[in-house]
């Protein structure tokens, strides 16, 4: 469950009007609505109810992937010692934030989109050295992965194919039109054996 529990700031190609505070009985009604299916679900920890709708939703057994946040490493730490498992943010000398964090637990897994649009070669393969064996490939694909250049919608916004990217109107990113096989290619090519 991608959103709608992301930081305003660092929520992507997300509408804003869908963003919401982390609210374990919300995730609840759309797991009831999901009939059960919803197994990872994005939280940005640093929002106010966040560490404990994170151990609500762990409780259940669904994964809590710390994403779209602007959380320092801090909050990132108390967050996975809630029981979170994947992460997402940037690695600053100064403020290592959530990487920083989740690199120091054996136990995170790293999701990555190596599309070689969200993420530069070289950060792909330090991610690959920072979390050995704790990498865990995504293609953060739209439904307009495979179709040809041209407008569509997500969210409720249009986006714009162009070649290998898919932007909102303003530029940002708004996922990937790569699929997890172009991914994983783009990896070796990337230099991850």
């Amino acid at each position: 469950m991608e959103g709608p529990f992301f930081s305003m700031g660092k929520r992507g190609a997300q509408n804003p009007e869908h963003l919401r505070l982390p609210d374990a009985a919300l995730f609840a009604r759309l797991q009831r609505e999901a009939a059960g299916l919803i197994r990872i679900a994005c939280i940005a920890p640093e929002l106010p109810g966040a560490l404990d709708c994170i151990r609500t939703v762990a409780a259940e057994g669904v994964k809590v992937s710390l994403a779209h946040t602007e959380g320092d490493y801090d909050t990132a730490s108390e967050a996975l010692s809630a029981d979170s498992n994947r992460r997402f943010a940037p690695l600053l000398h100064r403020a290592p934030g959530v990487i920083g964090a989740a690199s120091e637990r054996e136990t995170v897994t790293a999701e990555l989109i190596a599309d070689g649009i969200h993420v530069h070669p070289s950060a792909v393969r330090a991610a690959f050295r920072l979390f050995p064996g704790r990498v865990c490939l995504v293609s953060d694909a739209l439904s307009a992965c495979g179709m040809p250049e041209g407008e569509y919608m997500l969210g409720g916004q249009a986006i714009r194919v162009s070649g290998p990217r898919a932007m909102l109107s303003d530029g940002t990113l708004a996922g990937s039109v790569a699929t997890l096989f172009d991914c994983m290619k783009n990896a070796v090519r990337f230099g991850v054996p």
